[in-house]
């Protein structure tokens, strides 16, 4: 027993060796592992424990650093002393990162990024930098944008010109209102006009008044509609006149359309310095005044006077004191424009440079900058040219041009700067058509002082940018075209100038000089009706020289521009023919007249005499009588009128030894026309297909009617065909022609042809050489009778002189023989030669040429001018005349 109970109690303590110690031990709990098992599972285990509820743990000490558990004290200590002063915005590493951009590489960008901005202190800065716009009137450190300074750049401008538009002292230019009243006389200056009140003693001349007046043209007026002016009246007065008269006065306005305005505007200002009244009223503007002035009127309450007294007006002026925005105007600015002004006021009308916002003046060098980088840099505007000087010696440039104008090239000199633009003898064909040395045309543009030069290329100079109303100007400027060896342009001209609607060139003190054409003028035909307004080119002591054989000094091409354009030739030395070309019409609508010749009108005086050619192959349909006399009459009617006459008819009744006619306003010629001449206007053409609608063609003749009818396909009939049909039924009564009217087309020179009247009871023909029939004033057909000094020139009028009328004689210059054989009147004449004359043959009036000139020693046309190798028609006849 006792070895057992040892055994099973083996080695366990001696406080645990019995069984109720060991129940004790269990606190006498016979669950004792299930309590102990539940309890283990209520407790948090070392390694990871997942703890509930609120576990505390000791607080470490600040700045510990262990595996020491930290609790919330710990942590809200540490968190405290990393935010310390941060703002709350800023306490977490969220908010932290937010700031950042998120950028990791926050530091690297913000580096770059500042790398990429300017200093505060003297930035260069590049690009198109901009600031905010400051307030109008703004004068501080704040910086002035693009858009501040134009607008105050504009403003200064506006008032400077707004100032121009009336400033200085503008005098009354009219004869002054006045009325005198209550014993005052008139006070008149030499000349007649009053300008001022008498009044003597013990008279009021209350009410008496005088009115200097201003005039103002519609333009001036309608530029200043919303400007207040300011009126001002100074005059001389007596010692007291004011005490004993005093002076009422307001703005008197007399408008374009007749009407009066009194007692208009406000009283500025009234001052007297020692004898001298002053008087400044302000007006406003509305654009239809004719004339401002100013009303000095006696009051009514004047008292008589106790001594005589006098005023007496110095002068009225007018000053713009406020535009259009009510901003004044001060005297700064206006100071500033006059000067500016009087320095650049030079060509055509308008400011060069100096004046408020404008461009100083660009000057050029040969060999240190371009004719054309000063172009493209010159910022000229309408009131006010961009100036490029050129300095002596040679700029070998060309095509030279620009986007816009309103710009002046000056030269040193003709013979000082030079503007060469040749291409090589082997230059590409299309570099000769395209290249001329200067191709500039827009708006405004000045060129004087300076020569150009071309070889191998189109023109020296080439006008014809398609820029309605533009104005090109030149003075003292030679244009030499060398002539062209390598291919590629026949028209080889010193100026080639296509007009547009309104444009004008003007040439002064110019030389020209061109193989084929000194001065070349051609319109434009425009886009849909044509061009709107007449265009024109002025040439004023120039020498135009045409350098060869066959060539011209003055080249005219009509081309359809629809309104009547012209060219003027004034003091002009002409070396070569003028020639006016009709020959392209360009127009393929309804205008197609029958005399395209005639739509540049060519006129002058004191120029060279030239011969004057007309190439025109326009015709109209004309219908004359078979008889002569007063009773010789043409009408035509009916449907087909309006078809082969056009809307309108040119005509006469008869007189003696003139048969009457009629012809039509249209071209019914055989050559074609358009830009490709591939639009027939021909009669075949007009009629069309005719067989299931005829028309009628009316004619009366001498009281006589006869109808043609057209009543089948006609479209490919000649005009022979169409004219031999109505000859067939008006034959015995008259006669149809195809009518050359603008080959009868004269330039009107003033000094060459005078005009006279036919008072002989005759009619005078084309051509017929004329005699003073008893005066200077009147002419005849010449006879064989008269003597040579009777001779008064040949008759200039297309359709010649009806009697009791005046026409047209041409009296000095030259002729071409080609006019006397178109006219008919060398009779089969043999073939003239140098130094032969012609005389008047017999009482038609013909001439003839003269088979033994030794025989008339006082000829009337000679032979002055045989180019060889030419037809006869470039042979010049010079007239003689004997007035």
């Amino acid at each position: 027993m006792p070895a057992a109970i040892d055994a099973l109690i083996s080695a366990a303590p001696g406080a645990l060796d019995t069984l109720n110690e060991l129940a004790a031990a269990l606190g006498d709990d016979p669950a004792f592992a299930a309590t102990v098992t539940s309890a283990l599972a209520a407790k948090a285990p070392l390694a990871s424990p997942a703890l509930t509820g609120t576990p505390t743990a000791p607080t470490a000490a600040p700045g510990t650093v262990s595996t020491q558990i930290a609790n919330t004290a710990f942590v809200r200590a540490a968190i405290d002393a990393l935010i310390s002063a941060a703002p709350g915005a800023l306490d977490t590493l969220n908010e932290l990162a937010a700031a950042l951009g998120d950028d990791p590489a926050f530091a690297a960008t913000v580096t770059n990024a500042l790398a990429a901005k300017a200093p505060l202190a003297s930035p260069a800065l590049t690009g198109v930098p901009t600031a905010p716009t400051a307030a109008v009137g703004t004068a501080t450190t704040q910086i002035a944008n693009a858009a501040f300074v134009k607008g105050e750049v504009a403003g200064a401008d506006r008032r400077a010109r707004s100032a121009m538009r009336g400033a200085g002292e503008q005098v009354s230019l009219t004869s002054n209102v006045f009325q005198m009243l209550a014993g005052a006389t008139s006070i008149v200056a030499p000349g007649g006009r009053v300008t001022g009140i008498a009044i003597p003693a013990g008279q009021t001349g209350a009410s008496s008044f005088v009115t200097p007046r201003i005039p103002l043209s519609a333009d001036v007026a309608a530029r200043l509609a919303g400007y207040t002016v300011r009126l001002v009246a100074t005059a001389d007065l007596t010692a007291d006149f004011l005490t004993e008269h005093p002076v009422w006065g307001a703005a008197r306005i007399d408008m374009q359309g007749g009407a009066v305005l009194l007692s208009a505007g406000e009283l500025e200002s009234e001052s007297v310095e020692g004898t001298v009244y002053r008087r400044s009223v302000l007006y406003k503007m509305t654009g239809t005044e004719a004339q401002i002035g100013l009303v000095l009127q006696i009051a009514t309450g004047s008292a008589p006077g106790s001594v005589s007294h006098q005023i007496n007006l110095r002068s009225l002026t007018y000053q713009v004191a406020q535009d259009a925005t009510d901003t004044t105007v001060s005297a700064a600015d206006l100071a500033a424009v006059l000067a500016a002004e009087r320095e650049a006021g030079r060509v055509v009308g308008v400011s060069t440079l100096s004046s408020l916002g404008l461009q100083a003046p660009a000057t050029v060098s040969p060999g240190a900058g371009s004719v054309q980088s000063a172009l493209t840099a010159a910022k000229g505007r309408p009131n006010a040219l961009a100036l490029i000087q050129l300095g002596a010696g040679t700029f070998f440039e060309r095509s030279i041009q620009a986007a816009a104008g309103h710009v002046e090239i000056r030269g040193q000199g003709q013979h000082r700067t030079i503007i060469d633009g040749s291409q090589p003898d082997n230059a590409p064909a299309g570099d000769v058509e395209a290249n001329s040395t200067l191709d500039l045309h827009k708006d405004l543009v000045v060129y004087r002082d300076f020569t150009a030069i071309m070889r191998n290329g189109r023109y020296v100079l080439h006008l014809d940018d398609h820029v309605a109303d533009a104005r090109v100007v030149l003075k003292n400027v030679t244009l030499r075209h060398d002539g062209n060896v390598a291919a590629g342009w026949v028209s080889q001209h010193a100026l080639g100038h296509g007009s547009w609607s309104g444009t004008q060139l003007q040439l002064e003190d110019c030389h020209l000089i061109g193989p084929r054409a000194a001065l070349q003028f051609h319109n434009n035909v425009g886009s849909g009706a044509g061009q709107t307004h007449p265009s024109g080119v002025e040439v004023q002591r120039c020498q135009l020289v045409a350098r060869n054989a066959n060539a011209f000094a003055v080249l005219v091409q009509p081309l359809g521009s629809g309104v009547q354009d012209y060219m003027r030739l004034l003091g002009c030395s002409i070396t070569g023919n003028i020639l006016i070309d009709a020959s392209q019409w360009h127009r393929s609508d309804s205008h197609q007249p029958a005399h395209r010749s005639a739509e540049i009108k060519v006129s002058g005086s004191g120029n060279s005499p030239a011969v004057v050619q007309v190439i025109d192959p326009s015709r109209a349909l004309r219908i004359d009588s078979l008889t002569t006399g007063a009773g010789s009459t043409v009408q035509i009617g009916g449907s087909a009128a309006a078809i082969l006459f056009g809307a309108r008819q040119h005509g006469r009744n008869g007189a003696t030894g003139v048969a009457g006619f009629r012809y039509g306003d249209i071209d019914i010629g055989s050559t074609p026309v358009g830009p490709a001449a591939n639009v027939s206007v021909s009669l075949g053409a007009r009629l069309g297909n005719r067989t299931a609608a005829p028309v009628y063609l009316e004619i009366t003749l001498d009281g006589t009617m006869r109808t043609v009818t057209f009543n089948g396909n006609h479209s490919a009939s000649s005009n022979a065909t169409i004219i031999s049909q109505i000859n067939a039924v008006i034959s015995g009564l008259g006669i149809a022609s195809e009518y050359a009217a603008g080959l009868r087309i004269r330039p009107t020179f003033a000094d060459e042809e005078a005009v006279l009247l036919n008072d002989s009871g005759t009619h005078i023909r084309w051509m017929a050489p004329l005699a003073f029939d008893g005066n200077r004033r009147k002419v005849r057909i010449m006879t064989a009778a008269d003597p040579f000094t009777a001779f008064a020139g040949l008759c200039w009028e297309p359709e010649g002189i009806w009697p009791g009328e005046h026409g047209r004689v041409k009296c000095r210059g030259w002729v071409s023989r080609q006019d006397l054989i178109d006219a008919g009147v060398e009779n089969g004449a043999p073939a003239v030669a140098y130094g032969e004359w012609y005389v008047p043959y017999g009482s038609s009036g013909m001439l003839d040429a003269n088979s033994a000139p030794t025989a008339y020693t006082d000829g009337i046309l000679q032979v002055v001018r045989v180019d060889a190798g030419l037809p006869a028609t470039w042979t010049a006849l010079e007239l003689r005349g004997t007035r």
